[in-house]
């Protein structure tokens, strides 16, 4: 991590993207090369491409937090992560992340990173809510209502009520969750557009790949430092995912020119077991989302109404 406090990366997540207590944003792509001698299988990725395997955590600016390029295309972002240096200083607090602290009238809760379905749940590290538990009752059409009772009925009903309740809110936290992730995905997309080495596949050696990257890296974090100047020639505005007052959002340049053949791509997640104390940090999350840290567009960004 970035010798700026974790505290400030925090603040900066939830000024710029409502998103609080968030250490980072954290994804994976494929490095796509050319085929390189002796690999066997262990480079190719699920696409059957070779590739290295890019693991980065991104700032609330689009900045590279942690980088961890050269594992096996083979493995999933969860893999890599469970393999990474960060995971194993996390678990060692070894990383100064601040302590637990109070949000809004919710409880304690730790500061965490964001990922998506790639990812474990852990108490710091969210993800989003699995889709299947997001789908609409069915009416159940096997049922005889002249055989159900008023009260049967009436409990029926109150726990329908309790199930949509409980969707409608995962939804919105996906939502939130999603908007501070996607983040990460403008960081890698705002690089691979400036660096057109990364829009193709490149023939090099696993080393040389390593330092290939590691350099777009250190150049990208030097084109976005506070200078007003490098940062608006390097990233004017249009580039990145944007929004207007009310929330709704525009796709960024760098999405039209990423036509699928580049150097950079989506990395398989994996199912994952997660800890019941994890279960319980999100469910907080996603209450303090529908109480005192809800944003006035979430209801109709859930809805897709503009």
């Amino acid at each position: 991590l970035p010798p700026r406090s974790g505290c400030q990366v925090a603040r900066d997540f939830e000024e710029r993207w409502n998103m609080p207590h968030c250490m980072g944003a954290i994804d994976g792509k494929h490095v796509n090369i050319e085929c390189p001698t002796k690999s066997g299988s262990l480079d190719g990725n699920y696409k059957n491409i070779f590739s290295k395997s890019l693991f980065a955590v991104s700032d609330a600016h689009y900045r590279f937090l942690y980088v961890d390029v050269g594992h096996n295309g083979s493995e999933a972002d969860g893999g890599v992560f469970r393999r990474s240096d960060l995971q194993r200083k996390i678990e060692e607090n070894q990383l100064g992340i601040p302590a637990d602290a109070a949000l809004g009238s919710v409880c304690s809760m730790p500061f965490f990173f964001v990922g998506d379905e790639a990812f474990p749940l852990r108490t710091y590290l969210m993800r989003p809510y699995p889709r299947k538990t997001l789908e609409p009752l069915l009416s159940n059409n096997n049922v005889d209502e002249e055989a159900v009772s008023q009260s049967d009925s009436d409990d029926a009903d109150d726990a329908d009520k309790g199930q949509f309740e409980r969707t409608h809110q995962r939804r919105i936290f996906n939502y939130r969750l999603s908007r501070a992730r996607r983040v990460v995905e403008n960081t890698f997309g705002i690089m691979a557009q400036r660096w057109r080495i990364l829009r193709r596949p490149f023939k090099a050696t696993n080393k040389n790949v390593t330092r290939i990257v590691s350099a777009c890296v250190a150049l990208h974090n030097f084109m976005l430092q506070e200078s007003a100047v490098s940062h608006a020639a390097y990233c004017p505005p249009g580039t990145a995912d944007y929004e207007n007052w009310q929330g709704q959002l525009t796709e960024g340049s760098w999405r039209a020119e990423d036509n699928g053949s580049s150097a950079l791509s989506a990395v398989q997640g994996r199912g994952f077991r997660s800890a019941s104390l994890a279960y319980a940090v999100r469910d907080k999350l996603c209450q303090c989302f529908i109480t005192d840290g809800k944003v006035p567009w979430q209801e109709s960004m859930i809805k897709g109404s503009k």
